[in-house]
């Protein structure tokens, strides 16, 4: 017996979806005429998340009722659920041009939310509040409030709704999602843990609810609700993506690898999950099927680049001009949003002195802060006033001396971003340096604000942050040549000489090889950088031309098994001498690990990341090192070193070139020892005669503030 078209209703409001589904079939099979089956099979379909089906059937319908405000309003959730946002903003608005259709009007709303466009979406949802104040538009309109910088408004309006009605559960979590995006991360969990009370299936709150545990440090309840996340819904790429994070966060790479290793990286949407799988299997130098990975990152960059981290980037790719459209990118995912609309009291006061905020999470036993130390200590007491704004809490010897040198030391790790705009405005500050960039702890979003005269980016990341708030980027010619000043959102701030601290050597005790357990007389070829940085193609060119000299070895700073197997597993595919490598532990004492650097022959540099600190403690240790220099910020830093340090030698332009060095400086000590005496003398004699990096950078500052005043 053939179904009506009632009773097919009557099951499918029952929500007994598989015996409506099929009495609509029925009906249509019967009569197609019954071109609302369409409509009501296309709805059907939709709740089943059949999206395919869902859209052939609804734009059945409106072949018949081209006005239908149902068809026309799940078009564009559907539209919205397929991620295209501009089919869906399409169908939302036809049926609000043509029947005025409220749930199109909230749909648009939460649509504009979606995408990230607050000014659409404040217009929207007030609008809608005029008309009638229903709690989905409130609580739209205070999320909107929130985005678009009315944070009093939207506190002020969640509060009320919630004191209304706390079973408004879409409305509890924009408030705790508002507090955490505060840093008020206690008073986010407290909210959190009713909602999560009252409805135990909504996924968003466990992450939300995670990330506040996260940065409170409380890591176990955070990896709970994480688990629980995943349990609610294994496939959710929002709880995937935080899951991984954290894992990130913990050091579990082996776990990332794992999770991650059946992703399909083909879509652009899980492009951040690619640059965190690549991190993890470089941690591990885990380089099967890498230059697959590689080819899909470098590829997604070229066009939507969507979310990756600049840093995972810049491990495989040496394209300066992708670097910037990644960092365009994550900047605008991470911080498009970030807005206040505060009222900033700066101080009107005159000041001689022009002050200096720096900004970091970093500030003690650091590789940033060892090498920015000198501006924080020794700067110009008569011309400029020193403030450190920090956002992690450090306590060592680094820490308190920098603490005592400067005009004041503010710690912010327990602030809301609000308060600390509101905060550093009252410094009334000529010039903000930002010594994070996209690392961790960074405070970048604060640079949206006028907290500065001028902003600049210095040191912490090495490239572009993508944005136009920072207006300069500091940096020398050679890690930035002026012919690239076009893959620099900032400008070109140029300090000359080098853009770093080459200061004088290491004043190193007198030790001999055997202290740290080296060989007496064999060649030592140092590798110490960290294993992500480490190419498959750059350490073949290692251990290619380890293998064609005598007595030579390469030397890393790997104590993991499992880095070492991998290591074995490759050398042993490709025909390399396993036992040529020597695998030091890292020693805790800064002053072993300097003087254990100076007994290495020479080293060698990694590419397209170079070392940093790493290339600047063996130069300073009066062990040169081998470079292969790049297009990007990152593969020139060496570059910048030894070219300032007159070493010209040691770099290197081509992978041939690199390999044909290593061979030709292990063969011929003599020219190493001769490079080694050139570094004792530059560091002895030629570089008191010039200018100190903090004269060279004062002077910058005292250029650049001119313009401002």
């Amino acid at each position: 017996m053939i179904p009506t078209l009632k009773e097919a209703i009557k099951l499918h409001q029952a929500n007994q979806l598989d015996q409506a589904e099929e009495s609509y079939l029925q009906i249509l099979k019967n009569n197609p005429n019954v071109s609302e089956a369409f409509q009501l099979l296309g709805t059907l379909y939709l709740q089943k998340n059949n999206l395919e089906k869902s859209e052939e059937y609804l734009l059945k319908y409106l072949k018949v009722n081209s006005k239908s405000s149902l068809a026309l309003n799940n078009l564009g959730i559907l539209k919205k659920k397929i991620k295209n946002y501009e089919k869906a903003e399409y169908f939302f608005k036809k049926n609000i041009k043509i029947n005025n259709h409220w749930d199109s009007r909230v749909n648009l709303g939460n649509l504009y939310l979606e995408i990230k466009d607050f000014k659409n979406s404040l217009a929207v949802f007030h609008n809608l509040s005029i008309e009638k104040k229903d709690s989905k538009v409130l609580s739209g309109l205070a999320l909107s409030y929130f985005m678009n910088g009315k944070v009093p408004d939207a506190i002020h309006l969640f509060e009320s709704l919630i004191n209304e009605n706390l079973y408004n559960f879409d409305c509890l979590f924009n408030y705790a999602f508002c507090l955490n995006k505060l840093k008020k991360y206690k008073e986010s969990i407290s909210i959190l843990n009713k909602l999560i009370f009252l409805e135990p299936s909504y996924l968003r709150a466990y992450l939300i609810r995670a990330d506040s545990f996260l940065n409170l440090r409380q890591m176990k309840s955070c990896e709970n609700d994480l688990n629980a996340a995943i349990k609610l819904n294994g496939k959710s790429l929002e709880a995937l993506t935080a899951l991984v994070e954290f894992l990130k966060r913990e050091g579990r790479f082996d776990e990332i690898v794992e999770i991650l290793k059946n992703i399909d990286f083909d879509s652009e949407e899980n492009f951040f999950l690619l640059g965190l799988f690549l991190h993890a299997k470089l941690k591990f130098c885990d380089w099967n099927n890498l230059s697959s990975i590689q080819h899909k990152a470098t590829k997604l960059a070229s066009t939507h680049g969507k979310g990756m981290d600049p840093i995972h980037f810049k491990y495989i790719n040496d394209d300066p001009e992708a670097h910037l459209k990644v960092a365009r990118n994550f900047w605008k995912e991470k911080f498009s949003f970030f807005k206040y609309e505060l009222e900033i009291n700066s101080s009107s006061e005159a000041n001689s002195k022009i002050k200096i905020g720096y900004f970091s999470g970093d500030f003690g036993d650091h590789a940033v802060s060892h090498q920015v130390k000198e501006l924080l200590i020794n700067y110009n007491k008569n011309l400029f006033e020193v403030y450190c704004f920090s956002s992690f809490k450090r306590s060592d010897e680094l820490n308190s001396e920098i603490r005592n040198s400067v005009n004041k030391f503010i710690d912010l790790h327990e602030m809301g971003d609000d308060e600390i705009i509101k905060l550093v405005s009252q410094y009334n500050l000529d010039i903000g340096v930002d010594l994070a960039g996209f690392t961790e702890n960074s405070m970048s979003q604060l640079f949206s604000f006028n907290l500065a005269k001028v902003k600049v980016n210095y040191q912490g990341f090495p490239g572009t942050l993508g944005n136009d708030h920072h207006d300069f980027i500091m940096c020398d010619t050679f890690v930035i040549p002026p012919e690239h000043k076009n893959f620099y959102d900032e400008k070109l701030l140029y300090i000359e000489d080098c853009y770093a601290d080459i200061s004088d050597g290491y004043n190193l005790p007198n030790t001999h090889r055997k202290q740290f357990n080296l060989p007496i007389d064999s060649i030592l070829v140092g590798a110490l950088n960290r294993p992500e940085k480490i190419l498959p193609e750059i350490f073949s060119i290692w251990m290619s031309a380890i293998s064609k000299c005598n007595n030579a070895y390469l030397v890393m700073a790997i104590s993991s098994d499992v880095i070492k197997k991998n290591l074995e597993n490759f050398c042993n595919k490709n025909q390399f001498e396993f036992k040529k490598i020597i695998f030091l532990d890292r020693v805790p004492n800064r002053e072993d690990y300097l003087s254990r650097i100076s007994h290495f022959d020479f080293s060698l540099d990694t590419h397209p990341y170079n070392g940093h600190t790493i290339s600047l403690d063996n130069l300073r240790s009066l062990t040169p090192v081998l470079t292969l220099c790049g297009n990007s910020y990152a593969s020139r830093v060496t570059y910048s070193l030894l070219k300032n340090l007159e070493l010209d030698d040691f770099v290197t332009h081509n992978l041939q070139e690199y390999e044909d060095k290593i061979v030709y400086f292990c063969t011929h000590l003599n020219e190493v020892k001769l490079a080694r005496n050139k570094l004792k003398t530059f560091f002895q004699e030629k570089i008191k005669l010039k200018k100190s990096l903090v004269s060279r950078i004062e002077d910058k500052y005292l250029e650049i503030i001119k313009d401002y005043a």
